[in-house]
C-alpha cells in the first residue's frame, strides 16, 4: 500500500515507562516508516507511583 502526504496519529499508552519506550522503538522499527523518511515525534508524560509528574520534551527520533 501506498500512501503520500500527512498522517497524525495519537496513541495513548497506559503503561510503565520502559514498555512506552519499547512501542517508539518497534515504530521505528517498521520498514515502511523508515522509507518514508518519516518524521515521528513524541510527547510522554508519565506520572510514576509516588513521585511528581515526569514532562519529558517533544523529541525527533
Amino acid at each position: 500500500m501506498v500512501v503520500t502526504g500527512r498522517a497524525d496519529i495519537s496513541v495513548i499508552l497506559n503503561s510503565s515507562i520502559d514498555e512506552i519506550n519499547n512501542v517508539v522503538i518497534d515504530l521505528k522499527n517498521v520498514k515502511e516508516i523508515v522509507n518514508t523518511e518519516t518524521l515521528i515525534e513524541v510527547e510522554v508524560i508519565w506520572v510514576g507511583k509516588g513521585s511528581n509528574t515526569c514532562k519529558i520534551p517533544k523529541k525527533s527520533l
